[in-house]
């Protein structure tokens, strides 16, 4: 994994910056009078932000059938067809030097190590203790498979 990208993901997970989310990588969240509006991010959704400071990705807002626009979408600036609402993006993984591999794994066979963070994610494991198992499984995140 890119030691770079690493210490700010590792940062970001750690400062208190971002609020979690579940299952999505950006989430909008209304108060009960729908006036306030509070942006969370899964563990994947926080290096995506990390990315989009950078100018790699950009999230755009997923309106559903009710008209809700509290879902987004995170895509590619270069390529339109890479893009997700759930997992990093391939322009991502190559920026963060996270085998894209791990992606395919994880949304076709629930498995490896991306799946692993997933899991701890929606379980409602804390960012900081995501953080640690990130730190401590980097190579992993990194190796080609």
């Amino acid at each position: 994994m890119n030691e770079e990208v690493l210490a700010l993901w590792l940062k970001a997970l750690r400062g208190g910056y971002y609020s979690r989310a579940r299952r999505e990588l950006k989430k909008t969240v209304y108060d009960s009078d729908s006036s306030i509006q509070k942006t969370q991010y899964c563990v994947f959704g926080v290096l995506c932000r990390l990315a989009e400071k950078k100018g790699i990705v950009q999230f755009e807002r997923v309106v559903d059938a009710c008209n809700q626009d509290h879902s987004w979408r995170c895509y590619s600036q270069t390529n339109s067809d890479d893009w997700s609402e759930c997992y990093p993006p391939n322009a991502v993984c190559e920026w963060a030097g996270i085998d894209p591999q791990h992606v395919d794994d994880a949304e076709i066979c629930n498995n490896g190590p991306i799946h692993k963070l997933i899991v701890l994610n929606d379980e409602g494991i804390g960012f900081w203790r995501m953080a640690t198992w990130i730190e401590e499984n980097r190579e992993i995140l990194g190796r080609k498979i």
